[in-house]
């Protein structure tokens, strides 16, 4: 059914009714699947909850055309169960609850699904110069966005992917000890690997290019259509061995965190 959806539409998880609940928690695991945008909704929060329960950090407002609250208002008219008295009882859904689902603009919380982003980073150390270009996928971890209370949501996630690498003068270690100057363009490593033609350029301070790797993770607070983030991850690369296929060498590391802010 969210094979071709951009939003789905459900009630609020905690809004205190078993089948509200239970839509709601089901919602949240099919959108997770389908990278579907999910706004959830109170119905029986609004009488029970008070301002400190409801998640306003992720509240928006949702206004309504004609034709939208004309469906809305013929769908409740319709749920004859909740509406009309039955075999004496009172009714479910009285004047005063029924004058809410007539307004123009409905609330919702979202969650906000962005599997994917960018980052560029640099690294600068008097002459050495290293550029990350990195494409990550953000995965969310599930079950804890309510853990300081409903009000407060909190979004941990994963983030990991793979990226590109340009750097010059970065000092690197190989795998074979000290390297020994020879002669003009020759060097010989601790082990005993002669490396012929050796210049500055190819060798240390010409610009190179790798393919890197990034993984780590992050706590995100979200209100409105605004997010502040705070993460880390470990950005690593090995130098390939085009110049000097003889020789390896050890990996490079990094380990930023980031603070920043996001809008969507």
């Amino acid at each position: 059914m969210l094979a071709r959806a951009t939003h789905c539409f459900a009630p609020w998880e905690f809004d205190g009714h078993p089948d509200h609940d239970a839509t709601g928690r089901a919602a949240a695991i099919a959108c997770a699947r389908t990278e579907t945008a999910l706004v959830r909704y109170p119905v029986w929060a609004w009488h029970w909850a008070m301002p400190e329960d409801l998640p306003w950090a992720d509240a928006r407002r949702i206004p309504l055309d004609d034709a939208a609250l004309a469906a809305k208002l013929e769908a409740i008219a319709a749920y004859h169960s909740q509406i009309a008295p039955l075999a004496g009882a009172p009714v479910v859904l009285p004047p005063d609850v029924l004058a809410r689902f007539r307004r123009p603009f409905e609330f919702g919380t979202f969650n906000v699904v962005n599997p994917l982003g960018t980052t560029i980073t640099t690294f600068d150390d008097r002459n050495s110069n290293l550029w990350n270009f990195n494409l990550s996928l953000k995965v969310a971890i599930p079950g804890i966005e309510t853990a300081f209370g409903r009000a407060v949501t909190f979004h941990p996630y994963l983030i990991g992917g793979g990226g590109f690498v340009t750097y010059d003068h970065l000092n690197q270690r190989t795998n074979h000890g000290f390297l020994i100057v020879n002669g003009q363009g020759v060097l010989q490593t601790e082990d005993g690997i002669i490396l012929n033609d050796v210049t500055v350029e190819n060798f240390d301070s010409g610009w190179h290019t790798d393919w890197g790797w990034n993984a780590g993770g992050g706590l995100a607070w979200r209100f409105a259509n605004k997010e502040l983030f705070v993460e880390s991850r470990v950005m690593g690369f090995t130098r390939r061995n085009s110049d000097f296929p003889n020789i390896s060498w050890s990996a490079a590391r990094q380990v930023p965190i980031v603070f920043g802010m996001n809008w969507y």
